[in-house]
């Protein structure tokens, strides 16, 4: 919080998830986020020396120092690029993409519309009389949107774009593996 307020530059020790030893960096702090869809706070950075925003989760710190040099972000479009479409941890500089996606089911549709995600250019427009949603927003990692997708299991379709369909059906058919050859549940 120091480094935020003062613009400072921080040295951070960071634990990748499955990683065994943490990694050592030196980062602008730009904002703290908490992901509904992760369940986690973030910290979203500028790394300077490699020129690109990067999102830590916060439990993944092992330490911090605010060190005295001011912080400076050189591309801070990217950086709020970056901080403007993430979606369940998931974060990249890259252009947006737009999704399109159709959900159906009474409680499904009632949730969406009574309280909204707060995604970027987020739409939701009621079709076949009022039993699905089309539902418009955008991104820049195809991690985030899959993972939104999943949680309305066989009420939801990706309809565009084609390689985000493609990459969830792939997803779909090896999660598939576990359930049809499978036994009882291993322990």
């Amino acid at each position: 919080l120091e480094a935020l307020a003062k613009d400072r530059l921080i040295r951070i020790e960071y634990l990748s998830a499955g990683a065994k030893t943490s990694k050592t960096m030196e980062l602008v702090p730009h904002a703290l986020s908490h992901d509904l869809f992760s369940g986690g706070a973030y910290l979203m950075a500028w790394n300077p020396r490699r020129q690109m925003p990067i999102l830590l989760r916060l439990n993944r710190v092992v330490s911090v120092k605010v060190l005295r040099q001011r912080g400076v972000i050189t591309h801070p479009d990217r950086l709020q690029r970056a901080m403007d479409y993430q979606i369940g941890g998931w974060a990249s500089d890259e252009e947006p993409f737009e999704i399109q996606i159709r959900v159906w089911g009474a409680s499904w549709i009632c949730s969406i519309l009574e309280a909204p995600p707060a995604l970027k250019d987020f739409e939701a427009l009621l079709e076949d009389g009022g039993n699905s949603l089309l539902i418009r927003f955008k991104a820049n990692r195809e991690e985030g949107p899959m993972r939104w997708v999943l949680q309305f299991g066989s009420c939801a379709e990706i309809l565009e774009p084609a390689h985000l369909r493609q990459r969830l059906r792939e997803e779909l058919e090896e999660s598939l593996k576990a359930y049809v050859h499978a036994g009882p549940a291993q322990p």
